[in-house]
């Protein structure tokens, strides 16, 4: 078989998620390939493109969203389209936040919540940098969510028993907080703390006039 950009950059999402980002080299790579190291750099100059191709693959799925929609469904839309797609990949947010990207599939995703965030009546000096504050919302929930996930249960259960009686030797009331927020599904805590900052939008958005659909 012969070896092409395409075949290089599916190995290496498979190999992202059998091992993990750590362990995701360039050396391993060609040795799942079974090519020697060197044929990888003809489809990618260095280990920095390679990244940045599989952060641009893990965003292609997001679809543009329904423009008959209003601005708070459109967002929420969006919001949850680039969770599910970096959740598909292991480690897939840590990955995208790693990278600076400049290609359609993430251009196309920052120009959909940009027009969004203009439809909600946000003044258009604002719009790219509250694009970038809700895709960082999304990157940080998800990044510590597929951190949480990767631990065992029993090991998740053992550290919060353990910070409990911590603070019981200390003298301290056990702090609790942390269990019940994990007691909470993932996808309700995103939701929750994606429609606070959109309350805060329709706040701003209301200041001025919407742009006319």
């Amino acid at each position: 078989m012969r070896l092409s950009r395409a075949i290089v950059l599916s190995r290496a999402l498979e190999l992202l998620d059998e091992a993990g980002l750590e362990a995701l080299t360039m050396r391993k790579l060609a040795t799942a390939l079974d090519v020697h190291v060197g044929a990888l750099y003809w489809h990618f100059d260095d280990k920095k493109a390679l990244l940045d191709a599989m952060a641009e693959e893990i965003l292609s799925g997001i679809a543009a969203p329904d423009p008959s929609l209003e601005w708070r469904a459109r967002l929420t839309g969006l919001a949850g389209a680039l969770r599910q797609a970096m959740c598909s990949r292991r480690e897939g947010a840590r990955l995208v936040a790693g990278t600076f990207v400049v290609q359609p599939n993430t251009l196309r995703t920052g120009r959909a919540l940009t027009d969004t965030l203009l439809d909600a009546g946000v003044v258009p000096e604002r719009a790219p940098t509250l694009a970038f504050a809700l895709f960082y919302y999304v990157l940080g929930h998800t990044i510590e969510e597929q951190a949480r996930d990767s631990i065992p249960h029993e090991s998740f259960e053992a550290m919060l028993s353990e910070a409990e009686a911590e603070a019981a030797r200390a003298g301290e009331d056990p702090d609790t907080s942390l269990r019940a927020m994990y007691a909470v599904d993932a996808g309700e805590r995103f939701f929750s703390g994606l429609n606070v900052f959109l309350d805060g939008l329709a706040a701003e958005g209301a200041q001025r006039p919407h742009r006319p659909s």
